[in-house]
């Protein structure tokens, strides 16, 4: 069937020759061809294409469900299938490839675009993509492999043959390769990666996991190892090696010369069989053994014992060739005897000092000086020290001290917070006791005011009183010292006393019961002082209205 026009076919379609449509092909069911199919301008299939011969679309081709090529299919701008997509001849796209299932190229594949497989992608006779190339599942490709651009595997990635990649290379998954693999430029590995046959690296060697290698490792240029390398067998260097933080397990053995420019550390036995030049400082921390003859041309600094034949030599001297005596020892360049001398100054002036700080004693706590201030002087051995104390408390349970040394050379400072816990059995602070006095001051005002009101009441009744008259109050206790007066006020009918017929003197008398016997001295005429019934005026008008 030739079509020279474009060509919109609603159903399915089933050719069974060779279909040619010079313009553009759309088809919204599923297409059949068994013969070859020839697309001028743009193919788009809604359904399932199958193509038992050549398919060549010099557009761009379109197709919602699976394609499947028996021979070769060329596609001159974009090729984009949502199912599978199976070619058993080679497949040439000079746009971009997008596949949304599997991909499956039973010859040679080549895409001048981007390639994007969402499935799994199969190559059996190689493949040639220039710009990149994205596998969501796994890749097998059995021949050469060549990507202009970045490639990315979400997949396990299997080639057979030879890889060329120019730009970088991405495997989430694991990447097996049983040929030669050339990379040009990075390569990113986050699993693992076997490697079977020889790696040749063109460029710089990154490695920021481990590295693990069971054969020979040749490496003609700079190797750099940012984590850990274990080497199961012997490592031959030829040439310079710099070492940067090396531990050795085993034997080290240097058959040439040794260049450390840093510091050597060993924390093991160091056996030297032939001579030691050592251009500098000479510094042993621990012991030193000389089974020979030990020659210094130099001076000799000793940090710690000095031991001859076994001995500890302490009234000795390493100077010249001799030992001398103790006054003549020598350590950190000075005189072991004036190292003593200036000890012992030391701590004539330590001991003065601690002397002077104990003579500093805060006063007791004061609400309104809160701040104390001390002074105190200690002597010690020949020395004097002087101290100056300063004392801070906010509240009774916490104080800060501050203290140190004057006029000496070896001054000393502390200092210190105290803290009180409990309730205390102290007593009150001075603040809240002034507090109270002057509250009992102002109630014993009061009291002393009662008390003389009623002096000048008793006195008034005095000469109101007949000493005849006499009533007992069965409360008042025969030994009482002022039971006659009770008795004798009772009889006159100036206290009557409480309803139940007692007196109950022991009850504190209120207003209104001293301006009850202030009536009823009044009504017997007696004399009372102005300033007295000015105060209890408004109890006697009461009274007054009561026994009207």
């Amino acid at each position: 069937m030739t079509v020279n026009g474009g060509a919109t076919i609603s159903g399915d379609t089933v050719m069974n020759g060779n279909q040619v449509v010079n313009g553009d092909s759309t088809i919204t069911g599923n297409s059949y061809v068994t013969g070859n199919q020839s697309v001028t301008g743009n193919s788009h299939i809604s359904g399932s294409q199958t193509v038992d011969g050549q398919l060549t679309v010099n557009g761009g081709e379109v197709i919602n469900g699976d394609s499947t090529i028996n021979g070769n299919q060329t596609v001159t701008g974009d090729f984009q299938a949502s199912g599978n997509a199976t070619i058993g001849g080679n497949l040439v796209t000079s746009g971009n490839a997008d596949i949304y299932g599997n991909q499956t190229v039973s010859g040679n594949s080549t895409i001048g675009g981007n390639q994007t497989v969402n499935g799994h992608f199969t190559a059996n006779n190689g493949e040639t993509i220039y710009g990149s190339s994205e596998i969501i599942g796994d890749s097998h490709i059995a021949g050469s492999q060549t990507i202009d651009g970045n490639q990315t595997v979400a997949g396990n990635s299997h080639v057979q043959g030879s890889q060329v990649i120019d730009k970088n290379l991405t495997v989430n998954g694991d990447g097996y390769v049983k040929g030669n693999q050339t990379v040009d430029g990075d390569q990113l590995v986050q699993g693992n990666a076997a490697v079977q046959g020889s790696i040749a690296v063109g460029k710089d060697l990154i490695v920021k996991g481990n590295a693990e290698v069971d054969g020979n490792q040749l490496v003609k240029g700079d190797s750099a190892i940012q984590g850990s390398q274990a080497i199961g067998k012997d490592l031959i260097v030829h040439g310079t090696s710099y070492v940067h933080d090396t531990n050795v397990d085993g034997k080290l053995n240097v058959s040439g010369s040794t260049s450390l420019g840093g510091t050597l550390e060993v924390t093991g036995p160091v056996l030297m069989h032939s001579d030691v030049a050592v251009g500098g400082n000479h510094y042993v921390a621990g012991s030193q053994e000389v089974l020979g003859n030990g020659i210094y041309h130099g001076s000799v600094a000793v940090g710690k014992d000095v031991m001859v034949g076994g001995s500890v030599v302490a009234n000795g001297n390493v100077s010249g060739n001799n030992l001398y005596a103790a006054n003549d020892v020598f350590i950190g360049g000075q005189s072991l005897s004036s190292r003593f001398g200036s000890l012992d100054s030391r701590i004539s002036k330590v001991g003065a000092g601690a002397a002077a700080l104990a003579g500093l004693h805060p006063l007791d706590y004061d609400p309104l000086n809160k701040w104390d201030f001390a002074a105190g002087y200690g002597h010690y051995s020949g020395a004097d020290a002087v101290a100056i104390g300063a004392y801070y408390r906010p509240n009774e349970n916490t104080m800060f001290s501050l203290a140190g040394t004057v006029g000496s050379d070896e001054d000393m400072l502390n200092a210190g917070l105290s803290i009180k816990f409990g309730p205390g059995t102290a007593g009150k602070s001075r603040a809240e006791l002034t507090k109270q006095v002057a509250e009992m001051q102002e109630q014993n005002a009061k009291l002393a005011q009662e008390v003389q009101t009623m002096k000048q009441a008793l006195y008034a009744l005095v000469g109101m009183v007949d000493m005849t008259k006499v009533k007992e109050m069965p409360d008042v206790p025969q030994d009482h010292w002022a039971k006659d007066a009770v008795d004798h006020l009772a009889g006159n009918g100036v206290i009557e006393g409480y309803p139940d017929g007692t007196f109950k003197g022991d009850k504190t008398m209120t207003r209104y019961e001293i301006a009850e016997m202030l009536y009823k001295a009044l009504q017997k005429g007696a004399q009372v002082d102005p300033q007295m019934l000015k105060e209890y005026a408004p109890e006697l008008e009461a009274l007054q209205g009561q026994h009207k």
